[in-house]
């Protein structure tokens, strides 16, 4: 499973011992987050956060996030795309922001961790479990960034219940400022930017995306603009558009028919979407969800 994508190298980790391949390069992609940016979507005239659907998995990387019915409790504000927030989380360093003491372990071991975090999430989601086990390691180099790309990496092939498990521990650690924007970004970039290689392995992978990337819009971590970006970077051009659609029938799913309307009314949004797809891929993207 090495050296796909010119970046897959390292050493992720498999749930059964074994070593998995951990795509290299992960280190952050810019913050395209703009001011203000922040939003939620609202269906029938109230938010009730990202859901997912009912999917075949493939698992043959590891154990991915597991998939229940409840929603995410989406980012406050008003019906459909929220208005601009006056506050925001605040980035933390790479490093995590959880306290500065627990124990400080290698990268390996770091892994090891996230692996072991996602287990006991899937078995019992206790937020206060899973908070306590991250404050452990917090002091560890990194700590954040690797717990998050680890877990990101590991829901790029898995089944439907775990991605969907997976997506809410993530959540609720960057909810709870254990995880940064840009330990989210680094992982989403590196995910986004090789999805031609991993639909290899999982042909439904643009849905895991969009799923993902779903969830964390809503809350503020990654924008439009930003997969915009990110997607330009892909090298098969024929991914472009899947990697869109696949982030917009996500939304429309969670949110109702009137999110990707909102997103594709927004000037900015529109025209960073119309200059990665060009005109006549974005001509066809807005007659899908208008």
């Amino acid at each position: 499973d090495g050296g796909r994508g010119g970046g897959r190298g390292g050493g992720g980790y498999r749930d059964d011992g074994r070593d998995g391949g951990h795509r290299g390069g992960r280190g952050g992609g810019g913050d395209y987050r703009r001011e203000g940016s922040n939003r939620g979507y609202d269906r029938d005239g109230g938010r009730s956060g990202g859901g997912y659907g009912d999917r075949g998995g493939h698992s043959n990387r590891g154990p991915p996030p597991g998939m229940s019915s409840a929603r995410a409790p989406p980012v406050m504000g008003g019906r459909g795309i929220l208005p601009p927030s006056t506050g925001g989380r605040p980035a933390a360093s790479s490093g995590g922001s959880g306290p500065s003491g627990g124990q400080v372990i290698s990268e390996d071991k770091l892994k090891i961790r996230a692996a072991s975090m996602r287990q006991e999430w899937m078995q019992d989601p206790n937020e206060k479990e899973l908070l306590m086990s991250i404050d452990e390691v917090l002091a560890s180099p990194n700590a954040s960034k690797i717990i998050v790309g680890a877990n990101i990496d590991f829901a790029a092939d898995c089944k439907p219940a775990e991605l969907e498990s997976t997506t809410k521990m993530l959540v609720a650690l960057y909810k709870n400022e254990k995880v940064t924007q840009s330990d989210i970004d680094a992982a989403m970039t590196d995910m986004v930017e090789f999805i031609d290689s991993f639909a290899c392995d999982n042909p439904r992978i643009y849905e895991y995306v969009g799923d993902l990337f779903c969830a964390f819009i809503n809350m503020g971590a990654l924008t439009i603009k930003w997969l915009c970006d990110v997607t330009s970077r892909v090298s098969d051009a024929s991914c472009k558009p899947k990697v869109i659609e696949g982030a917009m029938n996500s939304i429309k799913k969670a949110y109702g028919d009137s999110a990707p309307r909102s997103i594709l009314k927004d000037a900015g949004e529109r025209s960073a979407l119309e200059g990665l797809l060009g005109p006549v891929k974005f001509g066809e993207l807005e007659r899908q969800f208008a």
